[in-house]
């Protein structure tokens, strides 16, 4: 158990670090992710989607272990800019999200 806390921990520090370099970035750039960044992806997305639009329509949420502030924006038409997002055991397809990850 102690050991997988620290692989997670490893995966969620490399996402991190590479997302909150790129500054906002839409979801169809990153084209292809490995599973573990799938998988925290598709949970900050979830995160950020079930709060509430700000004022400047962006849904804003902090990650899961609380190192992290997500920011969600929708694309200007959801049913027509799509993102697939290809991971080892599929593709997702959804809006085109703009993301931005900034750690605290």
């Amino acid at each position: 158990l102690e050991q997988r806390r620290v692989q997670e921990r490893r995966e969620l520090d490399e996402l991190l670090a590479r997302m909150s370099a790129r500054g906002p970035l839409r979801l169809s750039t990153l084209q292809r992710v490995d599973a573990h960044e799938f998988r925290h992806l598709l949970a900050w997305i979830g995160r950020a989607y079930e709060a509430p639009p700000g004022p400047d329509g962006a849904r804003r949420a902090g990650s899961s272990d609380g190192r992290a502030t997500i920011v969600l924006r929708q694309p200007a038409d959801p049913g027509r800019d799509r993102a697939r997002l290809r991971a080892p055991h599929g593709t997702l397809d959804l809006p085109d999200f703009e993301i931005e990850v900034a750690g605290r």
